[in-house]
Protein backbone atom coordinates (compact mmCIF):
# COMPACT_ATOMS: atom_id res chain seq x y z
CA UNK A 1 0.00 0.00 0.00
CA UNK A 2 1.40 3.47 -1.09
CA UNK A 3 -0.05 6.87 0.30
CA UNK A 4 -1.06 8.92 -2.24
CA UNK A 5 0.67 12.82 -2.25
CA UNK A 6 -2.59 15.00 -2.38
CA UNK A 7 -1.01 18.49 -1.69
CA UNK A 8 0.98 19.36 -5.58
CA UNK A 9 2.71 22.23 -5.64
CA UNK A 10 2.21 23.88 -9.37
CA UNK A 11 6.04 24.62 -9.95
CA UNK A 12 8.31 22.02 -10.69
CA UNK A 13 5.68 19.48 -10.21
CA UNK A 14 6.11 16.68 -13.21
CA UNK A 15 2.47 14.65 -13.13
CA UNK A 16 0.59 12.83 -15.34
CA UNK A 17 -0.50 15.52 -17.07
CA UNK A 18 0.43 18.03 -19.40
CA UNK A 19 3.05 20.49 -18.24
CA UNK A 20 1.48 23.04 -21.09
CA UNK A 21 -1.88 23.72 -19.59
CA UNK A 22 -2.46 27.39 -21.59
CA UNK A 23 -2.94 25.04 -24.72
CA UNK A 24 -3.57 21.74 -24.29
CA UNK A 25 -3.33 19.56 -27.47
CA UNK A 26 -7.08 17.98 -26.90
CA UNK A 27 -9.56 17.55 -29.57
CA UNK A 28 -12.26 19.04 -27.18
CA UNK A 29 -11.10 22.56 -27.27
CA UNK A 30 -10.42 22.06 -31.23
CA UNK A 31 -14.78 21.40 -30.81
CA UNK A 32 -14.96 24.58 -28.85
CA UNK A 33 -12.74 27.04 -31.10
CA UNK A 34 -14.75 25.01 -34.18
CA UNK A 35 -18.15 26.11 -32.81
CA UNK A 36 -17.35 29.64 -31.27
CA UNK A 37 -16.44 31.06 -34.73
CA UNK A 38 -17.12 30.50 -38.11
CA UNK A 39 -15.70 33.10 -41.33
CA UNK A 40 -17.33 36.10 -39.45
CA UNK A 41 -15.52 35.53 -36.31
CA UNK A 42 -19.07 34.92 -34.85
CA UNK A 43 -20.72 31.86 -34.37
CA UNK A 44 -24.65 32.05 -33.03
CA UNK A 45 -26.61 29.35 -31.00
CA UNK A 46 -28.10 28.73 -34.27
CA UNK A 47 -25.20 27.84 -35.93
CA UNK A 48 -24.32 25.80 -33.07
CA UNK A 49 -27.25 23.35 -33.04
CA UNK A 50 -27.90 22.63 -36.68
CA UNK A 51 -24.19 21.25 -37.16
CA UNK A 52 -24.25 18.40 -34.74
CA UNK A 53 -24.71 15.09 -36.21
CA UNK A 54 -24.35 11.69 -33.84
CA UNK A 55 -20.84 10.67 -35.19
CA UNK A 56 -19.96 14.07 -33.99
CA UNK A 57 -21.65 14.08 -30.94
CA UNK A 58 -19.49 10.67 -30.11
CA UNK A 59 -16.86 12.64 -30.99
CA UNK A 60 -17.10 15.44 -28.53
CA UNK A 61 -18.03 12.91 -25.52
CA UNK A 62 -15.20 10.79 -25.77
CA UNK A 63 -12.84 14.08 -26.66
CA UNK A 64 -14.32 15.93 -23.50
CA UNK A 65 -14.08 12.34 -21.59
CA UNK A 66 -10.72 12.06 -22.09
CA UNK A 67 -10.00 15.61 -21.32
CA UNK A 68 -11.31 15.30 -18.29
CA UNK A 69 -9.63 11.90 -17.23
CA UNK A 70 -6.14 12.44 -18.67
CA UNK A 71 -5.67 16.24 -16.93
CA UNK A 72 -8.28 17.62 -15.18
CA UNK A 73 -6.48 20.74 -13.45
CA UNK A 74 -5.07 21.60 -16.85
CA UNK A 75 -8.83 20.97 -18.71
CA UNK A 76 -10.32 23.95 -15.92
CA UNK A 77 -7.39 25.99 -15.97
CA UNK A 78 -7.65 26.01 -19.56
CA UNK A 79 -11.42 27.21 -19.44
CA UNK A 80 -10.44 29.78 -16.62
CA UNK A 81 -7.81 31.09 -19.08
CA UNK A 82 -10.00 31.22 -22.13
CA UNK A 83 -12.50 32.83 -20.28
CA UNK A 84 -9.95 36.03 -18.91
CA UNK A 85 -8.70 36.53 -22.50
CA UNK A 86 -12.45 36.70 -23.87
CA UNK A 87 -13.06 39.25 -21.20
CA UNK A 88 -9.66 40.81 -22.49
CA UNK A 89 -11.39 41.06 -25.98
CA UNK A 90 -14.16 42.48 -25.15
CA UNK A 91 -12.69 45.41 -22.89
CA UNK A 92 -10.24 45.99 -26.26
CA UNK A 93 -12.94 45.71 -28.91
CA UNK A 94 -11.22 42.99 -30.41
CA UNK A 95 -14.64 40.24 -29.63
CA UNK A 96 -18.01 41.79 -30.43
CA UNK A 97 -20.09 41.34 -27.52
CA UNK A 98 -22.49 38.89 -28.33
CA UNK A 99 -19.72 36.45 -28.82
CA UNK A 100 -20.40 33.48 -26.47
CA UNK A 101 -18.18 33.11 -23.57
CA UNK A 102 -16.17 30.15 -23.52
CA UNK A 103 -17.79 28.42 -20.54
CA UNK A 104 -21.19 28.54 -22.42
CA UNK A 105 -20.11 27.16 -25.45
CA UNK A 106 -18.66 24.33 -23.53
CA UNK A 107 -22.56 24.14 -21.61
CA UNK A 108 -23.69 23.66 -25.19
CA UNK A 109 -21.29 20.86 -26.29
CA UNK A 110 -22.07 19.37 -22.96
CA UNK A 111 -25.81 19.96 -24.01
CA UNK A 112 -25.46 18.19 -27.20
CA UNK A 113 -23.44 15.38 -25.21
CA UNK A 114 -26.43 14.78 -22.62
CA UNK A 115 -29.18 15.07 -25.21
CA UNK A 116 -27.52 11.80 -26.92
CA UNK A 117 -26.29 10.13 -24.41
CA UNK A 118 -28.82 11.08 -21.57
CA UNK A 119 -29.62 13.43 -18.48
CA UNK A 120 -26.35 14.16 -16.21
CA UNK A 121 -24.22 12.14 -18.65
CA UNK A 122 -20.94 14.90 -19.27
CA UNK A 123 -21.95 15.88 -15.75
CA UNK A 124 -20.68 12.00 -14.28
CA UNK A 125 -17.88 11.42 -17.08
CA UNK A 126 -16.12 14.49 -16.33
CA UNK A 127 -14.88 13.62 -13.13
CA UNK A 128 -11.79 11.10 -13.31
CA UNK A 129 -12.31 9.06 -10.07
CA UNK A 130 -14.70 6.66 -8.78
CA UNK A 131 -13.97 4.93 -5.96
CA UNK A 132 -15.00 2.84 -3.52
CA UNK A 133 -13.03 3.67 0.07
CA UNK A 134 -13.50 2.58 3.93
CA UNK A 135 -12.56 5.81 5.90
CA UNK A 136 -10.21 5.19 8.06
CA UNK A 137 -10.18 8.78 10.04
CA UNK A 138 -11.76 12.20 10.16
CA UNK A 139 -9.77 15.12 11.19
CA UNK A 140 -11.70 18.75 11.13
CA UNK A 141 -9.05 21.71 10.67
CA UNK A 142 -9.58 25.45 9.70
CA UNK A 143 -8.58 26.04 5.91
CA UNK A 144 -6.95 29.44 5.24
CA UNK A 145 -6.71 30.58 1.55
CA UNK A 146 -2.79 31.22 0.50
CA UNK A 147 -3.69 33.74 -1.72
CA UNK A 148 -6.50 36.21 0.16
CA UNK A 149 -6.01 37.50 3.31
CA UNK A 150 -8.62 36.65 6.36
CA UNK A 151 -10.37 33.82 3.96
CA UNK A 152 -10.94 30.73 5.97
CA UNK A 153 -13.53 28.13 6.57
CA UNK A 154 -14.08 24.81 8.17
CA UNK A 155 -12.53 21.82 6.56
CA UNK A 156 -12.84 18.44 7.40
CA UNK A 157 -9.74 15.88 6.06
CA UNK A 158 -11.42 11.97 4.94
CA UNK A 159 -8.34 9.42 5.30
CA UNK A 160 -9.69 6.63 3.56
CA UNK A 161 -8.13 3.22 2.19
CA UNK A 162 -9.44 2.06 -1.60
CA UNK A 163 -11.28 -0.90 -1.58
CA UNK A 164 -12.07 -0.52 -4.78
CA UNK A 165 -11.07 1.57 -8.50
CA UNK A 166 -14.22 1.58 -10.60
CA UNK A 167 -12.53 4.15 -13.03
CA UNK A 168 -9.45 6.17 -12.99
CA UNK A 169 -5.71 6.60 -13.91
CA UNK A 170 -2.44 4.47 -12.55
CA UNK A 171 -2.48 7.21 -10.09
CA UNK A 172 -4.88 5.47 -7.66
CA UNK A 173 -4.80 1.80 -7.13
CA UNK A 174 -6.44 -0.70 -5.06
CA UNK A 175 -4.86 -0.73 -1.39
CA UNK A 176 -3.42 3.04 -1.30
CA UNK A 177 -4.49 5.59 1.34
CA UNK A 178 -5.81 9.38 0.37
CA UNK A 179 -7.34 12.36 1.75
CA UNK A 180 -10.29 13.85 0.42
CA UNK A 181 -10.80 17.18 1.62
CA UNK A 182 -13.86 18.96 1.76
CA UNK A 183 -15.35 22.62 3.29
CA UNK A 184 -17.92 22.01 6.15
CA UNK A 185 -20.80 23.77 4.36
CA UNK A 186 -20.47 21.90 1.38
CA UNK A 187 -22.33 18.73 3.60
CA UNK A 188 -24.32 20.93 5.93
CA UNK A 189 -27.52 20.12 5.39
CA UNK A 190 -27.02 15.94 4.73
CA UNK A 191 -28.55 14.21 7.34
CA UNK A 192 -26.47 11.21 7.01
CA UNK A 193 -22.85 11.97 8.77
CA UNK A 194 -19.69 10.14 7.90
CA UNK A 195 -18.39 7.34 10.17
CA UNK A 196 -14.96 5.59 10.47
CA UNK A 197 -14.77 2.43 9.59
CA UNK A 198 -17.42 2.34 6.95
CA UNK A 199 -17.33 1.80 3.39
CA UNK A 200 -18.79 5.09 0.85
CA UNK A 201 -18.59 4.95 -3.37
CA UNK A 202 -17.56 8.27 -3.88
CA UNK A 203 -16.45 10.53 -6.93
CA UNK A 204 -13.13 12.05 -6.68
CA UNK A 205 -11.41 15.19 -8.47
CA UNK A 206 -9.45 17.78 -7.38
CA UNK A 207 -9.96 20.86 -5.66
CA UNK A 208 -8.42 23.24 -8.22
CA UNK A 209 -9.11 27.23 -6.97
CA UNK A 210 -8.05 29.81 -9.68
CA UNK A 211 -5.20 31.62 -7.92
CA UNK A 212 -4.18 28.65 -5.33
CA UNK A 213 -0.92 26.95 -5.39
CA UNK A 214 -2.03 23.27 -4.36
CA UNK A 215 -4.65 21.07 -5.62
CA UNK A 216 -5.92 18.32 -3.16
CA UNK A 217 -8.37 16.13 -3.61
CA UNK A 218 -12.07 16.62 -3.33
CA UNK A 219 -15.48 14.83 -3.72
CA UNK A 220 -17.72 15.99 -6.54
CA UNK A 221 -20.90 17.30 -4.60
CA UNK A 222 -23.83 16.13 -7.01
CA UNK A 223 -27.03 17.56 -6.71
CA UNK A 224 -28.53 14.95 -5.60
CA UNK A 225 -29.42 14.94 -1.71
CA UNK A 226 -26.69 12.60 -1.10
CA UNK A 227 -23.76 15.42 -1.14
CA UNK A 228 -21.54 13.35 -3.25
CA UNK A 229 -20.87 10.52 -0.47
CA UNK A 230 -22.74 7.25 -1.24
CA UNK A 231 -22.48 4.79 1.68
CA UNK A 232 -22.02 0.78 1.04
CA UNK A 233 -23.39 -1.47 3.15
CA UNK A 234 -23.75 -5.12 3.23
CA UNK A 235 -23.02 -4.80 -0.31
CA UNK A 236 -25.56 -3.19 -1.10
CA UNK A 237 -26.15 0.69 -2.21
CA UNK A 238 -28.60 2.82 -2.06
CA UNK A 239 -28.83 4.58 -5.99
CA UNK A 240 -28.74 8.30 -6.57
CA UNK A 241 -31.78 9.04 -9.46
CA UNK A 242 -28.59 11.18 -10.92
CA UNK A 243 -27.08 8.53 -12.37
CA UNK A 244 -29.11 5.72 -13.23
CA UNK A 245 -32.57 7.57 -13.58
CA UNK A 246 -34.22 6.52 -10.11
CA UNK A 247 -33.05 5.97 -6.59
CA UNK A 248 -33.24 2.57 -5.48
CA UNK A 249 -31.14 0.18 -3.05
CA UNK A 250 -29.47 -1.89 -5.14
CA UNK A 251 -26.60 -4.87 -4.86
CA UNK A 252 -23.12 -2.97 -4.86
CA UNK A 253 -22.12 -5.86 -8.02
CA UNK A 254 -24.93 -4.63 -10.19
CA UNK A 255 -24.67 -0.77 -9.37
CA UNK A 256 -21.07 -1.36 -10.53
CA UNK A 257 -21.78 -3.27 -13.52
CA UNK A 258 -24.26 -0.82 -14.42
CA UNK A 259 -22.46 2.50 -14.02
CA UNK A 260 -18.94 0.85 -16.17
CA UNK A 261 -21.19 -0.16 -18.62
CA UNK A 262 -22.57 3.22 -18.89
CA UNK A 263 -20.19 5.86 -17.58
CA UNK A 264 -16.68 4.45 -18.27
CA UNK A 265 -16.36 5.22 -21.48
CA UNK A 266 -12.72 3.12 -21.88
CA UNK A 267 -14.87 0.23 -21.64
CA UNK A 268 -17.85 1.10 -24.16
CA UNK A 269 -18.02 -1.21 -27.13
CA UNK A 270 -19.59 -0.16 -30.61
CA UNK A 271 -19.31 3.84 -30.60
CA UNK A 272 -17.66 5.59 -33.71
CA UNK A 273 -14.06 7.03 -32.85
Amino acid sequence: MKKVIILMLFLGCKFLWSQDTTNPNNDFWKFVDNYRYDNNNIKTDANLTKQSNDIEVQRMMKSFYKARFDDPVAWDKELYLRHQKWVQRIKEGIARKKEMKPAIVVSKIKEKIDAKYGVNYSEIVSIPYYLKVKIIKIDDVVWKSKVKKNLKAKQSILTCQIEEKIKGNSLLEVGDEIKINYLKWWREECKQPLKVGKSYFIPVTYWWQYDEEEFPFTFKNFDDGYYGIYPVDKNEISVSRFFLGSEKKMSWKEFKKSFTKKYVVEKLQGDNQ
